[in-house]
């Protein structure tokens, strides 16, 4: 057991000193993919909390943490759990319950060992967390294994551009005599057993719980966690078809031989399959916004985009239907979106129409200056519309750029460039430093782009995205259909 535990640190070590030179984060995640849970339908329900899952107690169906659904971060060793969450709620508050399996055997991907089933078991936890406590005192409330659940009501941290921010994190450990406690972190940190319900035991295989976390703690803790931008509504987040986005993590404790103590085995993650800014969700980290996983649905979904290609699971779903219900897109057809295709020069200018709510006939065969946007065509009143005003230019003295995709620079631009002149808010000035091409707004021919840059990262319009384990703004990349119309869910949001 001391040698297979040397060898597994070793490995660890060296893997983590390998992607530091190379510029990478130090997590581990499953090398090429992760299957998102399916969105969950959760019951308006009130079960009794002490410690025993009932099916007549109304909870919903699982969502899986397993080999399959779980992002491994910041340890090599293997997933040697299994469990299972479900969800209920009522007036009062939140419910979550989880079944954990412990001491499963897996194999180690890195090194290729085999570890025994029976070797990583359960561990009660005896205080609070003195094995991982960082630099700021923060860490995951026990010195046992660790169960924690974060939640995004109505996925308005996301919504607002708070995307690579931590969620308040809840965290359920459980001590001899089968006594279990909830702990927060990231904010309002502390000790909150007494203002929740909580209740779990041991079991053979592993242990179970079941909490449930008043709606009044969730909405004062993602006020905290949003300086205070986010003031969320009880009721309407109790309503039928309500989004919840969140995540379920698992720090995994084990008795090491090697120095005699508990240690940190793992940390898995619940993540998507794809991430909000397009990056697959194990090339990101675990403890964020934009890494929720789960998709769940207050009582009965009824919400729906009527495309066929933006399902309620998917990382722009919310987007989608919040812009085509805006009238600011359009599908390809009535029942095709098509998230994944790149958007135009000129379908973007003329979603600047819409969102102004211009008149583009007045302006169809009215001469723009530019010689590939000839007169009578679907997009000439909305380029001649919008060069009038000043919210755009050509990518030459004569040419458009029509049928060029659009790049994530020019967008911004042309938001910015809208912004400026409609009396919405420009003076933010977001940091570009912490972009690892952060160079390429230093080069003179891309002077034009810093300053709507600035402005779109300090509104959350472009947030990054993960371009080989480093973050990047990317400003000449392409767009989707699906990312600017995240981009453009912010945008709305700065205009009311």
């Amino acid at each position: 057991m001391s040698k297979l535990k040397k060898i597994t640190s070793l490995s660890a070590f060296i893997l983590c000193f390998t992607l530091l030179l190379s510029g990478g984060t130090c997590l581990f995640a499953r090398p090429d993919y992760v299957r998102e849970n399916p969105p969950i339908d959760v019951p308006n329900k009130t079960p009794t909390v002490d410690g025993y899952i009932r099916a007549d107690e109304g909870w919903s169906s699982y969502a899986a943490l397993n080999y399959d659904t779980l992002g491994y971060f910041w340890h090599v060793n293997p997933l040697t759990t299994y469990g299972n969450i479900c969800f209920t709620y009522d007036t009062n508050g939140f419910y979550y319950a989880a079944n954990i399996v412990e001491g499963l055997e897996a194999v180690n991907e890195i090194t290729g060992e085999t570890i025994p089933a029976g070797y990583n078991e359960f561990i009660y936890s005896t205080g609070y967390d003195d094995i991982d406590v960082g630099d700021d005192g923060s860490g995951y409330g026990w010195n046992g294994d660790v169960f924690c659940l974060m939640l995004d009501p109505l996925g308005l941290m996301l919504e607002y551009g708070f995307n690579m921010d931590p969620l308040p994190c809840y965290m359920v450990g459980l001590f001899e005599g089968d006594v279990a406690r909830m702990y927060r972190e990231e904010f309002n940190v502390g000790e909150i057993t007494n203002q929740v319900k909580v209740k779990g035991h041991k079991t053979e295989k592993g242990w179970t719980f079941e909490a449930c976390i008043p709606w009044s703690v969730i909405i004062n803790d993602i006020k905290k966690a949003s300086w205070n931008e986010i003031s969320l509504n009880k009721n309407e987040i109790l309503k039928s078809g309500a989004l919840i986005k969140a995540a379920a993590s698992y720090h995994d404790r084990f008795y090491d031989t090697v120095v005699d103590q508990v240690a940190t085995w793992g940390h898995f993650v619940t993540v998507p399959t794809t991430m909000a800014d397009g990056t697959a969700g194990y090339m990101g980290r675990g403890d964020i916004v934009m890494s929720c996983g789960l998709t769940l649905y207050m009582g009965d979904r009824t919400m729906s985009t009527g495309f066929s290609d933006v399902k309620p699971s998917a990382w722009y779903y919310a987007a989608v239907t919040s812009v085509v219900k805006n009238g600011y897109m359009n599908g390809m057809s009535d029942t095709v979106f098509s998230p994944h295709t790149n958007i135009t020069r000129e379908q973007f200018v003329q979603i600047l129409a819409n969102i102004a709510g211009a008149n583009t006939e007045e302006y169809k065969y009215v001469n723009s200056g530019f010689k590939d946007v000839p007169t009578g065509r679907w997009y000439s009143g909305a380029v001649a519309w919008a060069v009038e005003r000043g919210y755009v230019s050509g990518m030459s003295a004569t040419t458009f750029g029509t049928g060029h995709s659009i790049q994530r620079a020019a967008l911004a631009r042309m938001l910015y460039n809208y912004a400026a002149k409609n009396g919405i808010d420009i003076e933010g000035r977001g940091n570009l430093s912490v972009f690892a091409d952060a160079r390429e707004f230093d080069k003179e021919a891309n002077y034009w782009m810093v300053e709507p840059m600035l402005w779109a990262v300090d509104a959350g319009i472009i947030s990054g995205m993960n371009m080989n384990g480093k973050l990047c703004a990317n400003p000449k990349g392409t767009a989707t259909r699906a990312q600017a119309a995240v981009m453009l869910m912010k945008f709305d949001d700065l205009m009311k």
